[in-house]
This record gives structure tokens, sequence and C-alpha cells, in this order.
């Protein structure tokens, strides 16, 4: 349970709230892998999707780790 707290403090969230910013970026990641999926089979389907997503997911992510170091 401590190391629990220590991760939210660390990230300056309360629970709800890392709830909430990691079930969204889950369904994100989904997303992005059905993508690739349905490119995999049809490649001329969602060309760029699935490193779009993943793209924006490393921003989110580097935006959310320099947020929390301050």
């Amino acid at each position: 349970m401590n190391s629990i707290k220590q991760h939210l403090q660390e990230n300056n969230m309360t629970y709800y709230q890392h709830f909430k910013f990691a079930v969204f970026h889950g369904f994100v990641c989904v997303l992005a892998g059905v993508c690739l999926i349905i490119h995999a089979i049809l490649p001329c389907f969602f060309q760029t999707a699935g490193s779009d997503l993943v793209q924006s997911l490393a921003i989110v992510f580097k935006k959310r780790r320099r947020t929390a170091d301050t």
C-alpha cells in the first residue's frame, strides 16, 4: 500500500486522477493495437495511425514526467 501512495505522490495525482489517466491512455494503446492489426491485414488502412498514437502517448508521458518533477 505504501508503494501506491508513493507512486501517486511522485506523479502529483490523486488516486482518481491517476485512474482516469491510466484508463484513458490504456484505451489509446488498445486503439493503436487494433489499428496496427487492421493495417497488417489491409496495408492501405491506418498507414500512420499506430505510430501517430504511440508518438502522442510519448509526448503526453514526457509532459507528465516534467510536471511531476516540478
